[in-house]
């Protein structure tokens, strides 16, 4: 949890959510910079609870993912974007933002959203846990476009470089 990750936008962002909102799930630990974090959970309206998971092995990572309801990473900057590829690879459904490598990875299989737009992400929060039609139309092209990085994928790709570069 550091500011780079923008944690204290979604927790703004849920905060302004309509009605009474499933709980938000936090995994991370935190590192520097997370003062902005702690003050927006303390401005949280009573009936949002928030969980932070601060020691979650890698192992138990697949199984958070694959009974969320949704995955929210409304990172600043990301060189690659692993977390919305295995939210999406476990079948959940990904609001990401339109930043640095993540639209890349997440294509259109997923939602995409300013990164500084706190309403704009307030807005896809809604709509994902209101729909479960959304829900399962972005799980499918989640499922879908994970596949396209997958080790096999990977290495046929490799393999087809290493083929083109030796018949020169």
């Amino acid at each position: 949890i550091e500011p780079r990750k923008n944690h204290a936008g979604l927790i703004i962002a849920y905060g302004q959510l309509p009605g009474d909102p499933p709980p938000l799930v936090i995994v991370g630990q935190r590192d520097f910079g997370y003062g902005e974090f702690e003050h927006a959970i303390a401005a949280l309206p009573a009936n949002r609870h928030v969980l932070i998971l601060s020691d979650v092995q890698d192992n138990e990572l697949p199984v958070l993912y694959r009974h969320a309801m949704l995955f929210v990473y409304p990172s600043f900057a990301e060189g690659f974007g692993m977390p919305p590829l295995e939210a999406m690879a476990s079948g959940t459904p990904v609001i990401t933002t339109q930043s640095t490598a993540l639209p890349e990875v997440v294509g259109d299989a997923g939602v995409l959203v300013e990164p500084k737009n706190v309403e704009q992400l307030t807005q896809a929060l809604a709509q994902l846990i209101d729909s479960q039609q959304l829900r399962d139309h972005f799980k499918h092209k989640g499922l879908e476009r994970a596949q396209l990085f997958s080790w096999q994928n990977s290495a046929q790709i490799l393999a087809r470089q290493f083929r083109a570069f030796l018949d020169n």
